[in-house]
């Protein structure tokens, strides 16, 4: 066999091994690219899995769920009240029938024609169901973990002064804050667990 014979059999078969390796690596991408797709769904499941359960039971949940499903309303809370706060610097009101943006104030709305519903009178709040938030001023229910207004954790607020809270029962007042052993940070007196690093108290 010639020279150039056997160095055009050299250079066919390093060009087979070429072709190979680079389908190989093509194969490699599409696997992977298939795998991720699939984890993709793994996770989407398991999301669907996790909302499903909060709905069926936002009451009757094991304990181990009590960090997560708080911060989930704690969150839920914090989306609704600042969507309130775009739609008044909007001047906008949400429709209750299609959901539409409505001029706040309208009878109707222009979208669907639904009657909107009328503005209620802001309750004057009690000193013994309601906290000020130290950091904004907002007025937060007795019970919720963060302000709604800042997301200032509701153990660094304060109940609001009232004629409650100066009379003078003679009776040892329960503590107002407790503090967390695992991280040091305080917390409502009656918090289950802390709300800077989650551990159960």
């Amino acid at each position: 066999m010639s020279f150039l014979d056997q160095l055009g059999g050299k250079v066919a078969d390093m060009a087979g091994k070429a072709v190979g390796k680079a389908g190989d690596a093509t194969n490699v991408i599409k696997l992977n690219s298939m795998i991720s797709d699939e984890e993709k769904k793994i996770n989407n499941s398991y999301c669907q899995i996790g909302r499903i359960y909060v709905s069926l039971h936002q009451n009757d949940y094991e304990g181990e769920f009590d960090g997560l499903i708080a911060s989930i309303r704690e969150s839920t809370q914090k989306v609704e009240e600042w969507r309130r706060q775009i739609q008044d610097i909007k001047g906008v009101q949400r429709c209750p029938n299609c959901g539409g943006e409505v001029a706040s104030g309208a009878a109707f709305c222009s979208q669907c024609g639904a009657p909107m519903p009328k503005a209620q009178p802001v309750p004057a709040y009690n000193a013994e169901e309601y906290i000020k938030c130290v950091k904004c001023g907002a007025m937060l229910k007795k019970g919720t973990k963060f302000c709604m207004s800042c997301g200032t954790p509701v153990g660094m607020t304060q109940p609001t002064p009232g004629p409650a809270a100066e009379a003078d029962t003679g009776e040892a007042a329960e503590p107002a804050e407790k503090v967390c052993p695992s991280c040091g940070s305080k917390l409502e007196a009656d918090a289950t667990f802390c709300t800077e690093c989650g551990a159960q108290l």
